[in-house]
């Protein structure tokens, strides 16, 4: 019985070890937000009021590198992982603001989206995110697939301004192998023991 406990508890802190894996980038990988276009109510229906204005300067934020891209526009973001890295944490992940161009409680007919992606979704994911005044957080859209992706998307129907709002390349940690073995385990030895017991 002593044993068991042991074992039992060997494996709870493996789990534990494994909970916090992290991603590995590879060279190349990238999100580009084109633009994000910002409708408001019209007399004939959603008027486009203009393009939200990134507020981040471009540079080097381990481990992507920030561009305004290829015409170095304030409403387009490039983001890129210049070379492999290897054990990214979810804390790494690359947080854009931008600016809507509205006051707070204007109202928001629709935001539009336009990025083009390359990369793992297993390890990187493209959304988009608003912060209320009361510090709530809502992900309002997000890219989550695989490979070379033109993506569009419309989120944020009939809102009002409330807070600030960002893009996030969240970085997601790869689940374990060992994870599932460990689980497996577990089991088994919760079930030997109430053999036992």
């Amino acid at each position: 019985m002593k044993k068991l406990s042991v074992i039992s508890g060997v494996l709870l802190l493996l789990t534990l070890a494994q909970v916090g894996q992290a991603a590995d980038l590879q060279a190349g990988w990238y999100a580009n937000i084109d633009h994000i276009y910002v409708y408001v109510a019209g007399q004939y229906g959603p008027d486009l009021l203009g393009a939200a204005q990134f507020l981040t300067t471009p540079g080097q934020y381990d481990p992507f590198l920030v561009t305004d891209g290829a015409f170095h526009r304030s409403y387009t973001r490039y983001a890129s992982v210049p070379a492999n890295f290897y054990g990214a944490q979810p804390q790494q992940s690359l947080v854009l603001p931008f600016d809507l161009g509205l006051a707070q409680g204007a109202g928001i007919a629709y935001l539009y989206i336009a990025s083009e992606t390359n990369y793992d979704s297993h390890n990187l994911d493209l959304q988009v995110w608003q912060r209320s005044t009361d510090g709530s957080l809502t992900q309002l859209w997000s890219q989550p697939l695989s490979g070379h992706i033109y993506g569009v998307g419309d989120f944020a129907y009939d809102a009002t301004v409330n807070g600030s709002y960002f893009v996030k390349i969240a970085i997601v940690p790869e689940p374990s192998s060992l994870l599932s073995v460990v689980m497996g385990l577990l089991a088994s030895v919760a079930c030997c023991r109430r053999r036992r017991g």
